[in-house]
């Protein structure tokens, strides 16, 4: 979707890359995209995109049983089971974590900094002191996003005022 169609007050479809679809009722839940596209139409979410980013191992032989750990202390790290490897994360500062607070997001996640990969395996080597099977790892994959956070953390749905039939969900 590049865009949300509105006649008379009322929405009437989407653009896209492939060319316009009719619509009675858009629900527009896009993420960190989701407040350029509201723009056109005078229309903001409270929220704030923080950067995520978490690494998961190759198989290491960890049983699907092994429950999720939180280490708090840890940079409030959370680590678990994921198809026999480990997968871990956690919070860390950075460019990659703020970049998007105060600029509008990029097209492609591949142009953000990288800084947080670093980081997050700087809480990997860390949590290994208490989980030496994380110290064996050879080869990884990692996975990013940028999950929007409203001040009091919970939720905005509803009708995007003015414009009936569009409805924006967040956060």
């Amino acid at each position: 979707m590049t865009g949300v169609v509105v006649e008379g007050g009322r929405v009437t479809g989407v653009n896209t890359l492939h060319g316009p679809i009719a619509a009675d009722v858009v629900v527009v839940a896009a993420g960190m995209w989701s407040n350029p596209l509201l723009a056109p139409h005078d229309a903001w979410l409270p929220y704030a995109a923080m950067g995520a980013l978490r690494i998961t191992t190759e198989p290491l032989g960890v049983p699907g049983t092994m429950p999720m750990l939180l280490v708090p202390d840890v940079a409030h790290a959370w680590l678990r089971e994921q198809d026999g490897g480990l997968l871990w994360g956690g919070a860390y500062a950075g460019r990659h974590r703020f970049t998007c607070l105060d600029a509008e997001p990029p097209e492609r996640l591949r142009e953000l900094p990288l800084d947080g990969l670093w980081e997050t395996q700087r809480i990997g080597v860390q949590l290994a002191t208490a989980i030496p099977l994380l110290a064996r790892y050879a080869d990884f994959t990692y996975a990013e996003g940028y999950p929007c956070y409203t001040p009091d953390l919970l939720p905005v749905i509803g009708e995007v005022g003015g414009i009936e039939g569009l409805y924006a969900l967040g956060g």
